[in-house]
């Protein structure tokens, strides 16, 4: 059996004993928990890592779903502004299509309008410029009885007054041309006023295809013919009077109002024109 007394008094003495297993065992604490503390510290690394990986991946994956998300709704998107662009531009082609229509009708229409009230116009002022002055008259003395009865039918006159002519003309002739003439000439006078009125209602009536400024013009051209027809009758009432020099400038006015609203429709109608 050892001799510890022996022992402990060759080492020092208890007290240097203990002290050296307490330092021992210190030091062999000490590693210990560093060996621990260090694999504590890698599984918390490595368990780290792995959260991060796991994270990471979610990230990923939540990422591409989002991208997925956006690019579907994105797409969605662009095929529903696609589908309202293209019904805009059927409805905006449509609408152009339906305004070409209208134009070219309302220009057709526009040219028939403005060839026939051009060609009333100048029917009446051919018959105001008719009614005085040197001018065509058919030489109604060589008539024959069937002539003239021709003559009165062309003219619209009725078939009982036409006959009393007749009549009239078969017991005095000088007397009964007279009448006839007389006749004609009323027929005359209430045909050029009808020729004015005619284009004067055209204007009004047809007053939609022309501008304003045309409309005017017309109407001016009207207004002056009716004056000038107006100094035929006075002068018919009043053959002593002074108005066939009215009556001519009167006339001069009108043919050149005719001559201005002609050229003002032709450049209207241009398709040259801006």
């Amino acid at each position: 059996m050892p001799d510890w007394i022996v022992i402990f008094g060759w080492l020092g003495g208890p007290a240097t004993v203990i002290g050296g297993l307490y330092w021992g065992l210190k030091e062999g604490l000490i590693r210990s928990l560093d060996r621990t503390l260090e694999r504590y510290k890698a599984e918390l690394q490595r368990q780290n890592d792995s959260h991060r990986s796991d994270l990471n991946a979610r990230n990923e994956q939540q990422v591409e779903r989002l991208k997925a998300e956006l690019s579907f709704a994105s797409q969605q998107e662009l095929e529903r502004l696609k589908a309202e662009l293209a019904l805009q531009s059927e409805s905006i082609r449509h609408q152009y299509q339906m305004d070409q229509l209208k134009l070219a009708t309302a220009n057709k229409q526009k040219h028939e309008v403005y060839a026939s009230l051009l060609e009333k116009i100048r029917f009446a002022e051919g018959a105001v410029g008719s009614l005085w002055g040197a001018r065509f008259a058919p030489g109604l003395d060589q008539y024959t009885d069937e002539e003239l009865a021709s003559f009165l039918n062309e003219k619209s006159v009725s078939p009982g007054r036409r006959d009393d002519l007749l009549a009239g003309i078969k017991q005095d002739r000088t007397k009964g041309m007279k009448e006839v003439q007389k006749i004609v000439r009323n027929i005359e006078l209430s045909e050029a006023r009808g020729k004015v009125t005619e284009a004067k209602n055209f204007i009004l009536l047809k007053a939609l295809y022309a501008t304003a400024d045309l409309k005017r013009a017309a109407l001016a051209i009207t207004g002056t013919l009716w004056n000038t027809w107006t100094e035929v009758h006075v002068g018919e009432l009043n053959p002593t009077g002074s108005g066939f020099e009215k009556y001519q400038a009167l006339l001069d006015k009108a043919r050149e109002q005719v001559e201005a609203l002609e050229e003002a429709m032709r450049k209207e109608l241009s398709p040259l024109q801006v």
